[in-house]
């Protein structure tokens, strides 16, 4: 039996973004085990991916910690989903005889199967996800990357709410990348205060320890503090994966917790600024994406240079709206 191992992502998104690819893998060779090895920051959203036989999780461990995991293994293939250095010498540290990954930061030497991105297809652009990016590595080791596993995350039941009942909404305000993705906590607040009825959303602000300042920040502005509960810093990847399944919507900036929604089939409401959905918004049905076009969208930045017109240009009312409609979208019992 083939033994392949999958370097994830460190990051959450990235990793979820690579979940189709996994999957697709899978399907290409059904009686491979397929192993994932994760930081295991994030190793609960691998353990929710029927496709993965094993999930191989590591601490904050050094770079010869990591090659011995993988060697106990004893697998054949290496995948490497990161473009990084360090996970190609992981990989070359543990002996695993075939490595496939892209070319870049001078890791060439490190790997079997050097997939350059230029020879093999066209450079993504407007209009191709960034998932398409991880398939073509599947598909280079066999897999059929169709469009159901392209976009074929695993279906969680059609959320239905009965008529009256409070809608339950987490939001996301935060973005690990940088402030430039963030758009602007009193623009959170009167999307809250808009929706707002009179028996009371519940509203859950999510995110890292980093974002409990911010959170705390649209808590207060909310007029209904008791509907605002503000979750960050306090929550394990677990738990936060519940709550997600508990919400009938996230709204939320352009994050990983915005990919980990779709993939649990809860709908989102995506703000983007500096960034293209085009190449990184949620996958599936049901999600909207809110944005203003403006000259210098996307540019990718982690802080804006000049004066953030691409989110203060986004209104509160545009995304209540759009909010709106994705709840108004879902079955009623």
């Amino acid at each position: 039996m083939e033994r392949i191992v999958i370097r994830s992502s460190n990051w959450l998104g990235d990793a979820v973004m690579t979940v189709p690819a996994v999957r697709a893998l899978k399907r290409g060779n059904p009686s491979a085990h397929i192993a994932v090895l994760t930081p295991e920051k994030i190793a609960d959203v691998w353990r929710l991916v029927a496709e993965v036989d094993e999930v191989i999780a590591f601490p904050a461990a050094k770079i010869f910690g990591v090659a011995k995991l993988i060697r106990a293994g004893k697998f054949g293939t290496g995948v490497i989903f990161p473009n990084s250095l360090r996970t190609a010498l992981e990989m070359w540290l543990a002996r695993v005889p075939r490595r496939v990954g892209y070319a870049g930061h001078s890791r060439r030497w490190l790997l079997t199967d050097v997939f350059s991105q230029e020879k093999s297809a066209p450079a993504i652009g407007p209009g191709q996800h960034q998932v398409h990016h991880y398939l073509r590595l599947a598909e280079h080791l066999g897999a059929s990357a169709d469009a159901d596993a392209t976009f074929g995350f695993p279906d969680a039941a059609a959320k239905k709410r009965a008529p009256g009942k409070p809608a339950r909404i987490a939001i996301c305000a935060g973005a690990e990348y940088g402030p430039a993705k963030r758009w602007l906590p009193e623009r959170f607040a009167e999307v809250v205060q808009t929706l707002d009825d009179p028996a009371g959303s519940h509203w859950q602000l999510v995110g890292t320890a980093k974002d409990r300042e911010v959170a705390e920040k649209i808590a207060v502005l909310c007029e209904a503090p008791a509907n605002v509960e503000n979750l960050c810093g306090k929550t394990t990847l677990a738990e936060l994966i519940a709550v997600l399944l508990e919400s009938d919507a996230l709204l939320t900036n352009d994050t990983g917790t915005m990919h980990l929604a779709a993939l649990l089939g809860v709908p989102a409401v995506a703000i983007f600024g500096s960034t293209e959905p085009a190449l990184t918004g949620p996958l599936g049905t049901g999600h909207a994406v809110v944005r203003k076009r403006v000259e210098c969208s996307p540019c990718f930045l982690r802080e804006c240079p000049i004066d953030f017109r691409c989110m203060k240009e986004v209104e509160s009312a545009t995304v209540a709206e759009a909010l709106r409609a994705v709840l108004s979208a879902q079955p009623r019992v």
